[in-house]
This record gives C-alpha cells, sequence and structure tokens, in this order.
C-alpha cells in the first residue's frame, strides 16, 4: 500500500504522515516505523520490505523521506512501486519536488496522494488532495455542520476517510463552514461587502439562525485548539474531529 505526499509545504506534510502513522498504529500496536532516507537507503533492505505480502506480515510502516531526489535511488524505487502497492508493508513517501513522469508512475498505485505546497504569489496555487473511490461531496459534509446534523455529519466523515479523504481536508471545509455561519451570525449585512456571493451569504444567514452565538464562538474554538494540539503532535486529527462532530449529538 502507497501513500504519497509531497510538495513544498513540509510542515502540513510531516503533519499528514504523522497522523497517519498514529491511526495504523492504533489498529496494529505491535507495526514497527522505518524510517528511510536517502543516507541510509540500501537496494537490498528496502526490496526485502517490498516482498512482505501479507498485511502487516513484516509488521512495518515504512517512512520514505526524498528518496526520489537521487537518480540511483529514484530508479529503484519507481521500478519496485507496483509491488510497493501489493505489499504487506505501507509505504508512505514524502517528497518537497515531483516530477509530472514520477507521479503518473506512483499515482496509478498509490490509496492516497496529497499535495500541499505554499502559495505561489504569481499562480495562487493551493494544495490539492486526490482521493480514490469515487466523487466525495464535501459541501455535503459542510452542510450537515450548518445544519447540526449530527449523525448525517458523523457518517459522512467516515464515508469521506473510506474514500482517501485526509481527515485535514475535512476539518478545513469545517473551518470554511464556522467562518461563514460567525460571519452571518455577526455581521450579516456585510456580507456581500466582505465579497461573499449572495447565494451561499443566504444559506449561512439562514444556517446561522438556528444557532447561539455562543455555541458558534465554542465550537470555532474547539477546532482551533484542535489544530494547535495536531501541530504539536499532542491530538490525532482524525480521532479529534471525529470527537468534535460526536459532541454536537
Amino acid at each position: 500500500m502507497i501513500f504519497l505526499y509531497f510538495g513544498n509545504d513540509r510542515d502540513a506534510i510531516l503533519l499528514r504522515a504523522r497522523t497517519l502513522i498514529e491511526g495504523l498504529k492504533r489498529k496494529k500496536p505491535d507495526a514497527t516505523v522505518v524510517a528511510i532516507d536517502a543516507d541510509n537507503f540500501t537496494r537490498e533492505s528496502f526490496r526485502e520490505l517490498v516482498q512482505s505480502q501479507s498485511l502487516f506480515a513484516g509488521n512495518s510502516i515504512i517512512r520514505c523521506d526524498g528518496l526520489l531526489e537521487r537518480v540511483e535511488i529514484k530508479d529503484v524505487v519507481l521500478k519496485e512501486v507496483p509491488q510497493m502497492a501489493s505489499s504487506g508493508n505501507i509505504f508512505i513517501l514524502l517528497e518537497e519536488k515531483l516530477l509530472a513522469a514520477e507521479r503518473k508512475v506512483i499515482e496509478q498505485h498509490a490509496k492516497e496522494l496529497l499535495e500541499r505546497s505554499k502559495k505561489d504569489p504569481k499562480k495562487g496555487i493551493p494544495g490539492v488532495l486526490e482521493h480514490r473511490g469515487g466523487p466525495y461531496d464535501v459541501y455535503a459534509f459542510a452542510n450537515a455542520l450548518a445544519a447540526r446534523d449530527a449523525r448525517l455529519l458523523w457518517r459522512l466523515y467516515h464515508e469521506g476517510l473510506a474514500q482517501g479523504i485526509a481527515a485535514e481536508e475535512l476539518y478545513w471545509k469545517c473551518i470554511w463552514q464556522m467562518r461563514m455561519l460567525l460571519l452571518a451570525k455577526k455581521c450579516p449585512t456585510d456580507m456581500a461587502t466582505l465579497g461573499v456571493k449572495d447565494y451561499p451569504a443566504q444559506k449561512a444567514i439562514k444556517a446561522a439562525s438556528d444557532w447561539e452565538e455562543r455555541a458558534l464562538m465554542d465550537l470555532n474554538s474547539r477546532l482551533v485548539t484542535l489544530y494547535h494540539e495536531a501541530r504539536r503532535g499532542k491530538r490525532d486529527i482524525e480521532i479529534g474531529l471525529e470527537y468534535v462532530i460526536l459532541s454536537l449529538s
């Protein structure tokens, strides 16, 4: 199984990798995390890890950091991609730069691809998530939050995770929705001036009418706290977000 995280936002990539590893360790406490980089990489040991065939047979989660930066290592890794995908071990590939040809080889076998790039002031490129398992309506998830429908929100949350949507992606959609609701609650007449189009503004105003301002502020505060604790490695954002969702019921 392969997870590929790449881009120049190193902090975001490491956060996602750490969250994934923590989640895997909860499911398989005896799993061993193996860290491989360009300095300790050997062809023989890498192929030995790849050749494990049954799930967690080798009890290994392989974190591969910057292996594609060196040509002699890149050739070995790309050649092994199909076998990595079917291996009993899990491979987490972390890269800063990824050529189109390299991505093409990996993406057809990866369970999840996550790009996190700091905004380019010339191009304005945001991070992009691609997932496996078909389309997922992230706005339905956000709408369930606005409607305070905890049961639907919880179901859509787990549907998203099952399809490979990262918990952070769903987290940021919650943050976006909370900002819309708070704006609608505090200054509904200023939304157009602040650049919010009429349809989403009216939708947010209607949803916010079912919330008390204190409840919105409290929920927003808990989401912000979750983010900072996750960045410091004190909480798992996937579990933390589920806890927040369940607290709405």
